[in-house]
């Protein structure tokens, strides 16, 4: 006969290291493609209402693309019906850590 398996203890978690390691943000790319899709506008539409290129929306949409700059922060703000405190930092997601010499 086996021994029934010990499961261990739930650690708690701590949800300010998690947040300051990038997995608790949301970076802009999915607040702007998920707000958009609520609103239900089109790349085209989101781009006209925020006063820039289609382009412009495609790479803030894309996986490691650029993220919307200082004079288009507002608007953005605006359409995704949040606070400037809220986007402020515009977070691009997690990054790999820094590499230099040591």
């Amino acid at each position: 006969m086996t021994s029934p398996s010990v499961a261990e203890p739930v650690r708690p978690v701590c949800f300010s290291a998690l947040r300051a390691h990038g997995f608790l943000t949301k970076d802009i790319r999915h607040l702007i493609i998920d707000g958009r899709r609520r609103l239900a506008m089109t790349v085209s539409a989101f781009a006209r209402a925020a006063g820039v290129t289609r382009a412009a929306v495609q790479q803030w949409e894309r996986l490691g693309g650029t993220a919307p700059n200082g004079a288009h922060r507002p608007a953005v703000a605006r359409l995704l019906e949040m606070s400037l405190d809220q986007a402020a930092p515009f977070n691009r997601g997690p990054r790999p850590p820094a590499v230099g010499p040591t």
